[in-house]
């Protein structure tokens, strides 16, 4: 989808339905068919969601310890390579490509710290609809706090 960018070994699924137990088969088939030989089971991390503009994928991801890989010459470095977690960081890859990387190892995205500059931004939203006839709405925020004694 975005050129020269790197990604994962993937299969589209077209039936939404199918079962998951097929949806291994056919995955462990397309594995097979890169040269993967020798697979340990699969071990499914959990599923993703990613919206790319109008395009919304959910991308169910699975790791499997590969024993023996016979990869064709011509695959070599040109389509396929074995990289470790630090050579990957460095890597063109999509943010989907990412996701699923820390998907299968077990790691939370990093995310900003909410409290900038010694102050606490709150963000929130929600979406009121106004009675008819109404012109104006009147509304309070009020913040938690627990204090230990």
């Amino acid at each position: 989808m975005l050129a020269g960018l790197w990604d994962f070994p993937n299969i589209v699924l077209e039936d939404p339905e199918i079962e998951e137990s097929s949806a291994e088969d056919i995955l462990l088939d397309y594995l097979a068919s890169l040269g993967l030989k020798e697979l340990g089971s699969l071990m499914k991390k959990g599923s993703s969601l990613h919206i790319f503009t109008h395009i919304r994928r959910t991308s169910l991801v699975y790791t499997v310890h590969i024993m023996k890989a016979e990869l064709p010459e011509s695959q070599v470095e040109s389509q396929c390579k074995w990289v470790t977690e630090e050579e990957i960081t460095d890597m063109a890859v999509s943010e989907l490509g990412r996701k699923v990387l820390r998907l299968a190892l077990g790691v939370e995205k990093k995310r900003k710290p909410a409290d900038e500059g010694g102050k606490t931004k709150i963000k929130s939203r929600k979406v009121v609809e106004l009675e008819k006839g109404q012109t104006k709405l009147a509304f309070t925020m009020t913040r938690k706090t627990t204090i230990e004694l």
